[in-house]
């Protein structure tokens, strides 16, 4: 059955919407992934962060962003706007290279998640030994001023553990507040991608018409670009999400201005 005028005007029109959204969603990643990951490497590689294991496994995240905004982006925008597909060229290079891409994508995603199992275990409960020694000490210290006997080397002694555990808290508290606005920033971007492959297998044995092929391949393709935002804007939710990742990026632009 030919199809109406209209009907070929609004495939036309999901089409170019398609490459217009396409085009630039993908330039405006790499853009700002070129910006936000090497600032972001220059936070996490301060003295403060660098030796933390949590800031460890967002360092390796912001890095695997990099590859992602530096090859996967491109690539898909070669292969659905500039119909350049390096896909094609062999069925070994076309399995090799998918695997590269979606171990990638997938690689940023569980570094975020070996983060959240850092937070949430062994950190934790050296936490609470060093909070209990803590206050082994300072109930040490009462008692020996009951006795009369408290000398100034005492209280300097537990002073340094005292501001030193202070701030492991304070660190462990923003980096607990980033791994949970990562958790739920990639839980979200990620949903329209996962719908999108569920609804896919459903309709796998189903014929679909020109209008609705190009309805589900738009949807497809915002999916996944949403999907691959995640990797490359994580910049900016550390920075909307802690206080000592914006106070340590406060560091570059101040040693730039002296």
């Amino acid at each position: 059955m030919p199809l109406s005028n209209a009907t070929i005007a609004e495939i036309n029109a999901l089409n170019y919407a398609n490459e217009i959204f396409y085009l630039f969603w993908a330039f405006a990643l790499i853009a700002l992934g070129t910006i936000g990951h090497s600032l972001s490497i220059y936070v996490f590689t301060r003295p403060i962060l660098r030796s933390n294991p949590c800031a460890c496994y967002f360092l390796s995240a912001t890095i695997i962003g990099l590859f992602v905004t530096y090859v996967n982006t491109p690539l898909r925008l070669l292969q659905y706007i500039y119909n350049y597909d390096v896909f094609k060229y062999s069925t070994a290079s076309c399995k090799i290279l998918t695997w590269i891409l979606l171990c990638a994508r997938a690689l940023a995603s569980w570094f975020i998640v070996l983060a959240s199992i850092d937070r949430l275990g062994p950190s934790v409960i050296m936490l609470i030994f060093g909070s209990l020694t803590i206050r082994h000490v300072q109930h040490s210290v009462g008692r020996v001023n009951a006795s009369h006997i408290t000398t100034k080397s005492e209280n300097a002694s537990v002073a340094p553990i005292q501001e030193k555990l202070q701030r492991q808290k304070t660190a462990d508290r923003q980096l607990i507040r980033m791994m949970i606005a990562q958790c739920a920033y990639f839980a979200v971007l990620t949903t329209p991608i996962s719908g999108s492959y569920i609804y896919i297998s459903l309709t796998i044995n189903t014929v679909l018409d020109d209008l609705q092929f190009a309805q589900v391949n738009l949807f497809t393709n915002i999916a996944g670009l949403l999907s691959t935002t995640g990797a490359c804007t994580s910049f900016f939710v550390f920075t909307l999400s802690s206080k000592l990742f914006r106070h340590e990026l406060k560091h570059l632009f101040i040693w730039r201005w002296r």
